[in-house]
């Protein structure tokens, strides 16, 4: 199994946990630069982002699907404010939490 899969695993069942690089690259036995590397080479992204998207996937799952307050699900995923996971959301979709909820929503139900 190479390093990237393993990686993919680790963030699967610790991203709530921990969102550094380096305590992924520790338990891999390997240098965050190293894992960067490694990550730029399989995915396009740094091992920080690839961190961000499978968090990003949670948020937006949970957004749509939960039934949780923004609040509830903030402090759900491991943030330490409800501001912080606002921040998040923002810099990587240019929405509020509750925009980007109303803007799955409106996809969602465009699918069915």
């Amino acid at each position: 199994v190479s390093i990237y899969a393993k990686y993919k695993d680790l963030i699967e069942n610790q991203y709530i946990a921990t969102r550094k690089v380096t305590d992924y690259a520790s338990q891999l036995g390997i240098s965050s630069k190293k894992l960067n590397e490694i990550c730029k080479r399989e995915s396009g992204m740094t091992a920080l982002e690839v961190i961000h998207e499978r968090l990003m996937v949670e948020i937006k799952r949970m957004l749509l699907f939960s039934g949780e307050r923004i609040k509830e699900i903030a402090f759900t995923l491991g943030f330490a404010s409800v501001s912080s996971f606002n921040k998040f959301i923002y810099s990587k979709t240019c929405k509020t939490p509750t925009e980007l909820k109303n803007s799955l929503s409106q996809n969602y139900k465009e699918k069915d």
